[in-house]
């Protein structure tokens, strides 16, 4: 590995500590023998619901890095066709790199439903918990070890992560994540105790409904199958000097999903305006994201390390063209996949991320049947 590749690994994995993800840092292993179903994109800063696989980087001046054993899937998968690939036409003086690419989920991965309950205020949302629920039909997924408890009968888990709470639980092929990015176990047992997991056939967003949700709560994202198209990023990274941990960055993200499901994922936003347009300002420990329908079901996030007024500037100056006009500006050769089938470490996330810590203990597995 160049010591580029690494440059951009690293500030990937820096990334994902900005995103909002529903089961952050679980993982497990799985060996396809038959094409399941893609999973999809997870959203927010670069978000990116679901569990994604970034390959590739191409540098705004520097070639393609190219990866052997990689597989274009520009034919086989969905591509935003209409002026959506973001490119900034402001970039914080500080920065060295500026580079574009695709964040591809990963066809290992099971298909999912997600969806966001809240509680709306004047100022914008807060409260918000993440319903996930995966199809374990096709895949086996185990439950990480945490602190067992009861949901509606069966036999649970709950796991704290980095300030996070997440609920597991298998019911009949399904797994199901209750996730409350505040930290709130309280919250998170309530809602569970109110979702219902049906047995549908084939897979869809009917698999998870609601009963009567605590009181001021709502469902702020309706249930809906994680979208499976791969979508683009632009990374914005300062230099990485010989004392610099975590490098000041800007993550930009377009992705095929609702704005609800994209700003859900982080639990609680205040309402701002982006680009003449409502949107949402969303404040983590590690900084900042705004994000912003671009059109009806394309969702932009913009956000990262670096002060707010750069971020907003980002948001504010950024240029959207075609697709081919996009990766004539990063000289991208489209999305893609490893061409192989070996056994392999996977993220079991939703929004999640470029990349993913992979560093918590009770980690669940996955296998093909």
């Amino acid at each position: 590995m160049t010591k580029l590749e690494d440059r951009i690994r690293s500030s990937l994995h820096a990334t994902a500590k900005q995103l909002a993800d529903t089961a952050e840092g679980f993982t497990g292993t799985a060996e396809p023998q038959s094409p399941p179903r893609v999973r999809g994109p997870f959203v927010a800063v670069a978000v990116m619901i679901g569990v994604l696989v970034v390959l590739g980087g191409s540098l705004l001046w520097l070639s393609n890095l190219g990866e052997p054993g990689l597989g274009d899937v520009a034919d086989s998968v969905a591509a935003i066709q209409l002026e959506r690939f973001p490119i900034p036409g402001y970039v914080p003086p500080s920065a060295e790199l500026v580079y574009g690419d695709y964040a591809v989920p990963d066809p290992t991965n099971p298909s999912s439903v997600d969806a966001v309950v809240a509680r709306t205020t004047p100022e914008g949302f807060t409260d918000g918990v993440v319903v996930t629920v995966y199809d374990a039909s096709q895949v086996g997924i185990g439950i990480p070890e945490g602190e067992p408890v009861v949901i509606n009968g069966h036999q649970a888990t709950l796991f704290r992560n980095k300030g996070r709470v997440t609920l597991w639980w298998q019911q009949d092929d399904h797994v199901v994540t209750v996730r409350s990015p505040a930290g709130d176990a309280t919250l998170a047992e309530s809602v569970a105790s109110v979702v219902t997991i049906a047995d549908t056939e084939p897979f869809d967003e009917t698999v998870l409904t609601f009963g009567s949700l605590p009181d001021g709560l709502a469902v702020f994202a309706p249930p809906r199958l994680a979208p499976p198209e791969p979508h683009p990023y632009v990374q914005i990274d300062a230099p990485m000097g010989p004392e610099t941990v975590d490098p000041e960055f800007v993550t930009i993200a377009v992705v095929q999903d609702t704005i609800a499901q994209v700003a859900g994922a982080f639990g609680s936003a205040t309402a701002t305006e982006i680009r003449g347009v409502d949107g949402y300002q969303v404040e983590t420990a590690d900084g900042v994201s705004f994000v912003w329908s671009h059109d009806p079901g394309v969702t932009v996030t913009v956000g990262g390390t670096y002060p707010e007024a750069d971020i907003r500037a980002v948001a504010e100056g950024l240029d959207f063209v075609t697709e081919a006009d996009w990766r004539r500006q990063y000289d991208s050769t489209g999305p893609q996949l490893p061409t192989t089938t070996t056994t392999h470490t996977i993220p079991i996330t939703e929004p999640s991320a470029v990349g993913t810590d992979g560093d918590d203990p009770g980690a669940p597995t996955t296998t093909v049947p």
